[in-house]
């Protein structure tokens, strides 16, 4: 017989029990971002893990308990003790990701004989088409000449939903997040998650990009900012109207994008992908965009903390190789001048 899910007091002691010294950031963040059936598995799997390692373990009774087969059991096991990590009890954890190969154009596919239907499968579908060119465009921007060139030189404060639900007083909705980018790598240099009834801390993330621009010394010719603006929520109107003035006399009214649902995610989309780390993104999303049924069960709602713990991990995991082929270019590091992005931010974003 299976046993109890373990209550959230003895899920919080079982982690100080297999992290002693702190549970790490990323593994909070993993199970964070895991909805709340499968995090149950893999809480259930921890434990049994974690008891194993007991040198008096009845591992029947463990096997048992867990719900797994011997089999399975022993090969999480043989994962467990060389990764210490959540990722080892994940299903296909350490597998990429399958995707379809999209046709190429103008290729034809195989039918069942009609010309019509081959002609048909050898023509992209429109999202396919932008998929692809979005794909061609950061391969092309991250080789070296091309970066190079162009890095430095625009910044974007974007605003974007991602797969995460938070509650508000209308129910479910799409956590939304802002994210000041450099356009020509895809480099993030800081997030923030909106809360419950609140759009994304916008100045919050400038001011900690300005951190991170300093602390990495990029190298930084005549930059420009485009921030666009998310919808506020009823009580942030003033505030709102207040900071779309600002930044219009600072930046330029043509760097600040107000209106249309499309203006959301766009550069987010053509820098970085459809994923930040591990973390979908959900562009065409808006705070009155109200997930289905299935969708709510099936994804995950963290806490504020939780989220920002989990914002942190995935837009680090991001950045790591963007951060390596910089540093090996010199476009950050080394005699990088960061100040004209710093000035920038300033205005835009008094401290």
């Amino acid at each position: 017989m299976e046993e109890q899910d373990l209550q959230p007091a003895e899920v919080d002691a079982l982690l100080e029990s297999v992290w002693p010294r702190g549970v790490p950031a990323e593994e909070r963040a993993i199970l964070t971002s895991l909805p709340s059936d499968r995090r149950r598995k893999i809480i259930k799997r921890l434990n049994a893990m974690h008891q194993a390692s007991s040198p008096d373990a009845d591992l029947p009774a463990i096997i048992q308990a867990g719900g797994m087969g011997r089999s399975t059991f022993f090969a999480l096991q043989k994962r467990w003790n060389h990764e210490r990590s959540v990722k080892a009890l994940l299903p296909f954890a350490t597998r990429p990701p399958r995707r379809k190969p999209l046709p190429s154009m103008g290729t034809p596919q195989p039918g069942n004989g009609d010309d019509r239907s081959d002609a048909a499968s050898a023509v992209l579908s429109l999202p396919a088409m932008r998929l692809r060119e979005r794909e061609r465009m950061r391969a092309e921007a991250a080789q070296p000449a091309v970066l190079l060139q162009r890095f430095g030189h625009e910044f974007v404060l974007d605003v974007s939903a991602v797969d995460m639900i938070v509650q508000d007083e209308r129910g479910p909705r799409w956590r939304i997040c802002a994210f000041l980018i450099e356009r020509a790598s895809g480099l993030i240099l800081s997030a923030g998650a909106a809360g419950s009834n609140e759009a994304p801390p916008m100045r919050t993330v400038a001011r900690e990009g300005h951190r991170t621009a300093a602390e990495l010394r990029i190298a930084v010719r005549d930059p420009s900012l485009t921030v666009v603006m998310p919808e506020p929520h009823g009580h942030e109107a003033v505030p709102w109207l207040q900071s779309h003035k600002r930044l219009g006399d600072v930046l330029g009214r043509d760097r600040v994008l107000f209106e249309g649902p499309r203006r959301f995610g766009t550069a987010l989309l053509e820098s970085v992908g459809e994923k930040v780390g591990a973390l979908g993104l959900r562009p065409r999303a808006t705070p009155r965009t109200v997930p289905t049924r299935k969708q709510t069960s099936e994804t995950p709602a963290p806490s504020s903390d939780d989220m920002e713990i989990l914002l942190e991990v995935q837009v680090a995991r991001h950045n790591e190789p963007i951060v390596r082929r910089l540093r090996s270019l010199g476009l950050i590091g080394g005699k990088g001048d960061p100040q004209p992005l710093l000035e920038l931010l300033d205005a835009a974003y008094p401290p």
